[in-house]
């Protein structure tokens, strides 16, 4: 089984162009390589009334975020 890791600083839930285009590279290769795991580490954390994204042989590592300043965290994105 082939393993595959992403770094993605917006995911899901978002519905940003750049998160639906992450989401839809990772459905193409799932849906496409039966041999592929595919992980998502994400520093962006999901909401409490939100679901967490389940698709077999994807699985998501959200990360707790260390620097809660929105203008610091623009610079170092």
């Amino acid at each position: 089984m082939n393993k595959i890791m992403f770094y993605c600083h917006v995911f899901y839930p978002q519905n940003t162009g750049y998160s639906n285009a992450f989401q839809n590279l990772i459905n193409s290769i799932l849906d496409n390589d039966n041999n592929v795991e595919v992980t998502v580490v994400t520093p962006y954390q999901l909401p409490p009334d939100v679901p967490e994204l389940v698709k077999d042989r994807l699985s998501t590592i959200r990360l707790e975020p260390k620097v809660r300043l929105k203008k610091i965290r623009y610079f170092l994105n």
